[in-house]
């Protein structure tokens, strides 16, 4: 009886290892809207993105472009997009209502930080009647000196 007992274990040992385990599967997904503004910009909705050409639509986390002529709301980027990371490039704070209907202009006007690897938001002048850019440093840029706040302008448009 003790044999068979045995037995039985090592047949259902043998069976349970010869068994395929689950496969983990690990999903990374590039691009998620997951940016939160500093602070001081709580008030802004959208973010144009020079270096994508997009929108970032922080109510929601979510990127706002052109698909197909269409503008889009996603939580990431197109895969023609997937070395951007939203941490590490320009963003202009452009607090107008659906922002994407000024894309010509904003693609025009900011094209000048397009290509820049600085951690940076560059206030835009929707609302700023004096027609200023304000920069301001996001903490870890190393920065060259404009990215101080404190809401002086640094430049007209």
């Amino acid at each position: 009886m003790k044999k068979l007992i045995l037995g039985l274990f090592a047949s259902l040992f043998i069976l349970a290892a010869s068994v395929n385990p689950a496969k983990a599967q690990i999903s990374v997904n590039l691009n998620i809207g997951n940016w939160t503004p500093p602070a001081e910009y709580s008030d802004v909705e959208y973010y144009y993105l020079p270096d994508v050409e997009s929108y970032y639509y922080a109510p929601k986390r979510q990127f706002v472009y052109l698909d197909g002529g269409r503008w889009v709301w996603r939580n990431s980027l197109p895969s023609r997009y997937s070395s951007y990371r939203i941490d590490n490039g320009y963003k202009v704070a452009v607090n107008r209502p659906r922002a994407y209907t000024y894309f010509e202009t904003d693609r025009v006007r900011y094209a000048k930080y397009k290509g820049s690897n600085k951690k940076m938001i560059v206030r835009g002048n929707s609302y700023n009647a004096h027609n200023k850019v304000k920069y301001v440093k996001v903490k870890g840029n190393n920065g060259n000196g404009k990215g101080h706040g404190g809401g002086k302008g640094h430049g007209k448009h």
